[in-house]
C-alpha cells in the first residue's frame, strides 16, 4: 500500500512540474490550447501541436520535448493564424509535420536533438 501511495505521489509531482514548465513559458496575457499530442514509438520524445493566443494575435506551434525532462521543450514549427499541421512519428527518431498547403511558417526546423523533422503538405493538397 505504501508503494502505491508513493508511486501516486511521484506521478502527481511529475505532473505538477511538467504543468509548471509548460505554463510558465506563456506570458500571463496569453492562452495556450492543445490541438494534438503524440509520442515517439519508443516513448522518449513528445510532440505537441498547440495554438497560442495573445490578445488578437494567434500562432500555431509544434513543440518537442524529452519525456520525463520538462526542461527540454522547444518549438520546432510556428505559423501565424490557426492553420494546424498534423504530426506523426514515422519511427523513433523521425517526426513528420504535415502542414496545410500554402503556409509559410515563421519557423520550420529540420532537426531537434536526435530527431529529424520532415515537412510535407497534408494529404489531399496539391
Amino acid at each position: 500500500m505504501k508503494l502505491v501511495a508513493g508511486l501516486f505521489g511521484l506521478m502527481l509531482a511529475i505532473a505538477a512540474v511538467t504543468g509548471f514548465v509548460f505554463l510558465r513559458e506563456a506570458p500571463s496575457d496569453c492562452d495556450d490550447r492543445t490541438l494534438e499530442e503524440t509520442r515517439s514509438p519508443d516513448g522518449r520524445v513528445g510532440a505537441l501541436v498547440y495554438e497560442r493566443r495573445c490578445g488578437e494575435e494567434r500562432t500555431t506551434r509544434v513543440k518537442l520535448w524529452l519525456v520525463g525532462n520538462p526542461r527540454t521543450p522547444s518549438d520546432v514549427w510556428v505559423t501565424s493564424g490557426a492553420a494546424a499541421p498534423h504530426v506523426r512519428f514515422s519511427d523513433a527518431r523521425s517526426l513528420v509535420v504535415e502542414e496545410p498547403s500554402g503556409l509559410r511558417p515563421l519557423l520550420r526546423e529540420s532537426a531537434w536533438r536526435e530527431v529529424t523533422i520532415q515537412t510535407r503538405q497534408a494529404a489531399g493538397h496539391p
